[in-house]
């Protein structure tokens, strides 16, 4: 199981892998993607890419429209690879000598996580690790390498916190003047904290959104159409945290149409507000929501879970059917606190859930805000009987 680093620890291996970072040229980036965890290896590749190294990405799958601007911040820069399949990952093992992982719990998160394994940590090629995920199914990536692990407020925090270490070595030039760099840094802040609403160090969170905001407005110009040339798209060109946060938060009219005819479904169990998007009410709502698997469902189901808890005041809970990280059918479980609650750590809800889901309970974890766990496949009447007596058992530590 993870646990954060010591002070000690943090600042030895925070200068171990800026070490790793000005020593080695060819990287492979890998991580369970969020928007966290994207725009920590895009502002790390970007900045690797200034030094004069080339990164490849582990990006098995498109990014949903909202984050489009992250995957052309990428492809803008011809030394930064996206690589799609298990081929393309064998084919450039000849060409990584050192391998970085982000934001990414444990190993079963990992997209071709065996292939990764085998073909390079294998072989004994250093690796660097930054997550801030702490819970009983948590673990190192690689049994050897450099561990960034600590409490933040996103894992991108940990990525700002080592381009400062990395100039303390001498690094030129300054990360924090490059606007791409500053974008990723606030996708994957503003993301891991709602929009800054869900904050649990706010210290941190305040210096690095000063920082990047600061910078960010600093850095922007705009420019005029010529008959040669298209003016700047002020929809994508983003010169402050907010007008990024709105971007990213953008819906279609369908989809908020879905959202509030799914919230009207939202059930209430004292403090707790369910809302059940198993198979069986997806069938009947396909008029309203598209496939699962769908970048229009994982929106819509992204603002689902964020707006059950506030429908109660403290506890929302979304389950839904999909495919585990493993590639197995499975049920999410995702839990979040209000807003204005901070009285019960959601991780203690992994050993009731264990106990009720016994077998068939596969793991997750979590922040204290902020849980996702799975199951295996239940009928929708046990699962959810199950799951409310999960629940009861601590209803009495939600005061």
């Amino acid at each position: 199981m993870k646990t954060p680093a010591t002070d000690k620890e943090w600042s030895v291996n925070m200068d171990r892998a800026a070490v790793l970072l000005l020593e080695h040229r060819r990287w492979l980036f890998a991580s369970y993607v969020d928007p966290d965890a994207l725009g920590s290896m895009a502002a790390m590749a970007v900045y690797l890419k200034m030094l004069g190294k080339q990164v490849y990405i582990v990006l098995p799958h498109s990014l949903d429209s909202n984050l489009d601007f992250m995957e052309e911040i990428i492809h803008y820069h011809e030394e930064i690879r996206f690589i799609k399949n298990e081929q393309e990952l064998l084919n450039v093992q000849g060409n990584v000598d050192a391998v970085m992982f982000f934001d990414t719990a444990n190993p079963q998160l990992l997209p071709f996580g065996a292939t990764i394994q085998n073909s390079f940590i294998a072989k004994g090629l250093p690796v660097i690790e930054t997550d801030h995920h702490f819970g009983s199914d948590s673990q190192p990536l690689a049994p050897k390498s450099v561990q960034l692990y600590r409490r933040a407020n996103a894992n991108v925090e940990i990525v700002g916190e080592l381009f400062e270490i990395l100039q303390q070595h001498g690094a030129q030039p300054d990360p924090f003047e490059k606007r791409s760099i500053l974008l990723s840094l606030l996708t994957g802040l503003l993301c891991d904290t709602g929009g800054g609403q869900i904050i649990p160090n706010r210290e941190d969170y305040d210096y690095w959104m000063a920082k990047c905001q600061k910078n960010l407005k600093n850095l922007t110009r705009w420019r005029k159409g010529t008959p040669d040339r298209l003016g700047d798209d002020h929809e994508k060109k983003f010169a402050a945290p907010d007008h990024l946060l709105q971007y990213i938060n953008k819906l279609s009219s369908d989809q908020e149409a879905c959202i509030q005819k799914l919230l009207d479904r939202v059930e209430y169990n004292g403090d707790v507000a369910f809302l059940n998007l198993l198979d069986p009410t997806h069938s009947r709502y396909q008029v309203c929501i598209q496939p699962y698997e769908s970048g229009w469902f994982s929106q819509v189901r992204g603002r689902l879970i964020n707006e059950a808890p506030e429908r109660s005041g403290k506890i929302g809970v979304v389950c839904f059917n999909g495919i585990s990280p493993e590639g197995e059918e499975c049920i999410f479980i995702k839990i979040r606190r209000a807003v204005k609650y901070d009285r019960f750590d959601l991780r203690k809800m992994e050993d009731p859930l264990r106990a009720w889901f016994d077998g068939r309970y596969l793991g997750g974890g979590g922040h204290p805000g902020a849980v996702s766990f799975r199951v295996t496949p239940t009928e929708e009447k046990q699962f959810v009987a199950d799951l409310g007596k999960a629940l009861e058992s601590v209803q009495h530590q939600l005061d």
